[in-house]
């Protein structure tokens, strides 16, 4: 399966926890650029990234496996899972 390409302000940014970070920052910062802030909790930053694109992959499978579609959200795509036997 081919990953999506993730940009900031044009730039590709290999990794979706990149790109989670700075649109965090962004959100909460307003539109100046994510990395002239500074971050104060780094690591529960990281922690939110981490599980929003752990999030997204986990849609991804499922999708493939024949579960839900595109546009869903997460726990509706998990519902459609059956119930394990």
């Amino acid at each position: 399966m081919r990953r999506a390409a993730f940009f900031i302000q044009g730039v590709p940014v290999s990794q979706p926890v990149d790109c989670y970070r700075h649109a965090i920052i962004r959100a909460v910062t307003g539109n100046r650029p994510a990395i002239v802030w500074n971050v104060t909790d780094r690591a529960a930053l990281d922690r939110i990234c981490e599980r929003l694109a752990e999030a997204e992959r986990a849609a991804e499978i499922l999708q493939a496996k024949g579960y839900g579609r595109p546009g869903l959200l997460l726990n509706e795509v998990a519902a459609l899972v059956p119930d394990k036997p």
